[in-house]
């Protein structure tokens, strides 16, 4: 995706988010495969909880137990 495609992506999704259409922001984002730390630059914790998005930070790494 070009730098340009990737831009107007973000204004779609902010414009989608103003109108109150949370379904048409989240499916944009996820039809484009916009990485999760993108959507972290790109919007608000409060509208990525609105949009069921978990953060990258908020992300626990995942753990390995080597004791089996």
């Amino acid at each position: 995706m070009t730098l340009i495609n990737l831009a107007g992506t973000q204004l779609q999704v902010q414009e989608y988010l103003r109108a109150g259409q949370l379904a048409a922001a989240r499916n944009l984002l996820i039809n484009r495969n916009i990485s999760p730390r993108l959507i972290a630059k790109w919007l608000t914790p409060e509208q990525q909880e609105a949009l069921g998005f978990v953060s990258p930070e908020l992300m626990a790494e995942p753990k390995i137990d080597n004791q089996a």
